[in-house]
């Protein structure tokens, strides 16, 4: 009886040993050589493996790869274990730390006036790859990137060691060295104005099959006629726009004058304010109106006993002004008489030292001598300096500052880099302070554009 019973617990083990699943398997190595780049994580493969399941931070992923790449921003722990048929799983490898970072992609595309290439990056990249028409520039060995005339094809991405490089940017195509045309040409009070290329420095001008060199010539003041006009922009080292579309201006007799004033005055001054002169024509109706700044709303009409006319120039009464004290800084009017529409703004102010209450920024038309209008305020003129102007290029007398127009257009021709002249005008005069009296200086700017 006991041999009976050794016998069936003997064959029992057998049984169970021969029944276990994992009993006879080998246990596949675990995955060495592990390695981070940016946001790869690599690994050696491992015999007899098919696939291997990273846990990333908790989670489990499979992959039939010996590679695996996170597509989100953050810093994970990761451990590799490997899986084959007919295999007991490997153990974990030993844990990895993985940062990852996605640089931002290169925008704002665009060339400077010497032709470099610029962009706005991410200050963590370590370098930019620039696509310059299908061709890829590192910075890293071409620094400064520069193109030539033409219209070129751009895009950019960033470059990092550690972080994740950026996409390239969308293709940016940039038309360098052609200058684009002039636009909205127009005859505004018998002078041609248009909107210029900044990057032009001279334009040709077709004017009734005449060709006006503006780095040489004036152009013409255009009277009651007809006129067909086109403009070509220029600069040297660029690729000329072409004449623009030919566009013909008829100028009649009945034209009005359209302008826009910024005039300024102080409620200590005594004169009243010139809002403007005719000249030779016969100035012989009006009406101003108080209007909000888009020009939309009317509040008020002007009584007519504020304003007169003097030799076809129309002022408007110091009485009238000084009752804006309580108004707000800058008031707004619509002037319209006979001979044209004017938008006016004053800038009331209390300040009692020099200042212009005319336009203090003029447009010049080559033709005539450019005048401010002073209010000195008791205070004694001293010089105007700025942009090489001499006391032979103005005069001041009794309150007019005249610069003379052979300095404007001389400026200008040997400037074409310019817009503007800038003057600054100096004044000297004293302050009284616990009843002494201080010398005081008293400066101001003033600017003419082409």
């Amino acid at each position: 009886m006991k041999k009976v019973f050794l016998t069936i617990i003997t064959l029992s083990m057998f049984l169970l040993v021969a029944c276990s699943p994992d009993a006879s398997l080998s246990r596949l190595d675990k995955p060495i050589g592990i390695t981070v780049t940016k946001n790869v994580v690599s690994y050696e493969s491992v015999a007899n493996a098919t696939s291997y399941i990273l846990n990333i931070s908790g989670t489990n992923v499979t992959t039939t790869q010996t590679s695996y790449t996170i597509e989100e921003e953050g810093t994970f722990n990761v451990r590799i274990k490997a899986v084959g048929s007919g295999y007991l799983d490997s153990l974990f490898s030993d844990q990895v730390t993985v940062t990852v970072g996605f640089l931002n992609t290169p925008s704002n595309i665009r060339v400077n006036d010497e032709g470099k290439i610029l962009f706005d990056g991410d200050n963590r990249a370590s370098h930019y790859i620039i696509r310059l028409n299908a061709t890829d520039y590192s910075t890293l060995e071409y620094p400064n990137l520069k193109v030539n005339p033409g219209i070129h094809m751009i895009q950019v991405k960033a470059v990092s060691p550690t972080l994740v490089d950026s996409d390239f940017s969308e293709v940016k195509t940039i038309n360098f060295g052609m200058l684009n045309y002039a636009t909205n040409i127009s005859i505004t009070n018998g002078v041609l104005t248009y909107t210029k290329d900044a990057r032009a420095y001279y334009h040709f001008i077709n004017i009734n099959g005449t060709i006006y060199d503006t780095r040489t010539d004036i152009i013409p003041f255009f009277g009651v006629g007809e006129y067909v006009i086109s403009i070509d922009s220029r600069r040297d080292g660029y690729i000329p726009s072409g004449y623009t579309t030919p566009l013909t201006f008829i100028i009649t007799e009945n034209d009005i004058i359209q302008t826009t004033h910024n005039f300024q005055y102080s409620l200590f001054s005594e004169f009243d304010l010139l809002l403007f002169n005719y000249g030779s024509k016969s100035l012989n109706g009006f009406e101003l109106n108080r209007v909000s700044r888009d020009q939309k709303e009317v509040y008020e009409t002007i009584d007519p006993e504020n304003l007169y006319i003097l030799e076809n120039a129309i002022y408007l009464s110091s009485e009238y002004l000084k009752t804006l004290e309580e108004r707000t800084k800058v008031v707004y009017y619509k002037l319209r008489t006979n001979l044209g529409e004017h938008f006016i703004a004053i800038e009331i102010t209390t300040d009692q030292k020099p200042y212009v209450y005319s336009d203090k920024n003029v447009k010049t038309d080559y033709h005539n001598d450019v005048v401010f209008l002073f209010d000195v305020q008791g205070s004694e003129f001293v010089s105007i300096s700025g942009d090489d102007i001499t006391e032979a290029d103005y005069i001041f007398k009794d309150g007019i500052l005249t610069i003379k127009n052979e300095f404007i257009v001389k400026f200008f021709q040997e400037n074409l880099d310019k817009d503007s002249i800038i003057l600054t005008y100096r004044f000297k005069g004293t302050t009284v302070t616990n009843g002494k009296e201080t010398p005081i200086n008293y400066l101001g700017f003033i600017s003419i554009k082409r």
